[in-house]
């Protein structure tokens, strides 16, 4: 889209708010802001919105207390640690099983979260 980076100025210099979704959490925000950045369209943090920081905005405004063992990749994992979100994989301190897409997955990661859901 060759306007897309004036269209966005536009739309800041309006006061207009200007979102960017995504449903992909192996991708960081940090990633997504490189991304656009090298691709000219002007983008502020806030602005960048993925399963990454839904999940992570809704844990500490729902279950902040809770112990966390997330199935997935480095980029959840590095979000619920920089949002202070308490990580284990003891069963039994685990109160949220948290499913991702994990490339990683593997027999180990499914009995963790097996025993912290049965027991």
């Amino acid at each position: 889209l060759p306007t897309v980076a004036d269209t966005i100025r536009r739309l800041h210099e309006r006061g207009i708010p200007v979102r960017y979704l995504s449903n992909n959490p192996t991708r960081s925000v940090i990633e997504y802001l490189d991304k656009l950045g090298r691709l000219g369209v002007p983008v502020e943090r806030g602005e960048v919105v993925n399963t990454l920081v839904s999940t992570t905005m809704w844990l500490r405004a729902n279950r902040s207390d809770a112990v966390v063992y997330p199935i997935g990749e480095e980029p959840l994992l590095r979000a619920l640690e920089e949002a202070g979100i308490q990580i284990s994989d003891d069963p039994a301190r685990i109160d949220i099983v948290l499913a991702s897409y994990d490339r990683t997955f593997e027999y180990r990661k499914l009995q963790i979260a097996f025993d912290a859901l049965w027991f």
